[in-house]
């Protein structure tokens, strides 16, 4: 596991997704990145939110982010990296990304 000195880390949100509800993770992601557009945050790290303890199903969790980042308008953050612990589970968003089109 990779700390906060090796990230180098000005702020650390907590969003807390444990039902596993694809609308609880979109509202988590929305706020997370409301909360960078007011700390003036460049770049967020988000895990696959709602997955661990609430078992949401990664396809259903990279819809979720498709949509919210698809209608995100504001100017920050500039980059969202999403924390992938597979390479299936990046395999799962990037199905999820490519049919947005």
């Amino acid at each position: 596991m990779l700390g906060p000195t090796f990230w180098r880390v000005r702020w650390i949100l907590h969003a807390a997704t444990a039902s596993g509800e694809a609308d609880v993770v979109a509202r988590a992601l929305r706020d997370s990145l409301a909360h960078c557009t007011w700390l003036e945050l460049r770049t967020l790290v988000v895990p696959a939110l709602g997955t661990g303890t609430g078992g949401l199903p990664l396809a259903r969790c990279a819809e979720a982010f498709r949509e919210v980042l698809a209608a995100h308008t504001a100017a920050l953050p500039l980059v969202v990296r999403i924390a992938l612990s597979s390479a299936s589970d990046h395999a799962a968003f990037v199905r999820a990304f490519a049919r947005a089109g």
